[in-house]
């Protein structure tokens, strides 16, 4: 496990492109780095290989909070831990880093193993869905706040 370099984004690209059967999230990833709101980016190595990979960008606001969009693992290595490792190392990082909070959309039986919660996200204003909208708190009374939730731009478009 180790943060994403230059030198893997072809191997990620090729991940996330057979991993959700098109080509929207790759745009999304590139589209993100290329606006430099990719706070964190990091990949689960193999042999060499490029296994998983997890996307960690900035929101537009609040200020200095984070989501987890998106998260691949390639198929064959599903249900190995893979995907969770790289959550809990994002969240380690960014907890270390003093992110106030993380925000995922997703499955909550899959990420409330690691402390994302529906009910700490509960009054977040945003354009998604409350029903898969999560929240892990870092900073102190952060958890079922009131705040307006942007994230970045390009997800809009992709």
């Amino acid at each position: 496990m180790r943060e994403a370099g230059r030198a893997d984004a072809f191997a990620i690209s090729i991940l996330v492109e057979t991993s959700f059967e098109g080509s929207r999230e790759d745009r999304l990833i590139k589209d993100l780095r290329a606006e430099d709101a990719l706070g964190l980016e990091l990949v689960a190595i193999e042999r060499g290989h490029v296994i998983g990979h997890a996307a960690f960008p900035r929101l537009s606001r609040p200020e200095g909070w984070y989501a987890l969009a998106p998260l691949t693992v390639r198929a064959d290595r599903r249900r190995m831990g893979v995907g969770s490792a790289l959550v809990r190392v994002g969240i380690d990082r960014l907890r270390q880093a003093e992110a106030p909070a993380l925000l995922v959309l997703g499955d909550p039986d899959y990420y409330e193993r690691f402390g994302f919660s529906l009910g700490a996200a509960a009054k977040l204003r945003s354009a998604y869905p409350k029903n898969n909208l999560m929240m892990l708190a870092f900073a102190p009374g952060l958890s079922g706040a009131a705040f307006d939730v942007d994230y970045p731009s390009v997800f809009l478009r992709n």
